[in-house]
């Protein structure tokens, strides 16, 4: 069951720095295991993208990183 909590401590993470990608990894994670996964998803997504515009190459690296971990988990 999803903590209201949780979910609390992690939006205002994401408002304390919504250019972060990390607030909504965690947003993603609380959503997914409280089985949300239309909010799961679109966290992810958001998630994605920030990676992708992040400022440096390492973090974009990551976005590449879990585009490839996202289609073998499709694929399974």
């Amino acid at each position: 069951m999803l903590s209201d909590d949780i979910l609390l401590g992690v939006e205002t993470a994401i408002e304390l720095n919504p250019s972060s990608h990390i607030g909504y990894r965690s947003k993603h994670a609380v959503l997914n295991d409280a089985h949300r996964y239309d909010g799961a998803i679109k966290a992810f997504k958001i998630m994605h993208r920030k990676l992708e515009n992040a400022p440096d190459t390492q973090t974009q690296s990551c976005a590449n990183n879990t585009s490839i971990e996202t289609e073998r988990a499709i694929q399974l």
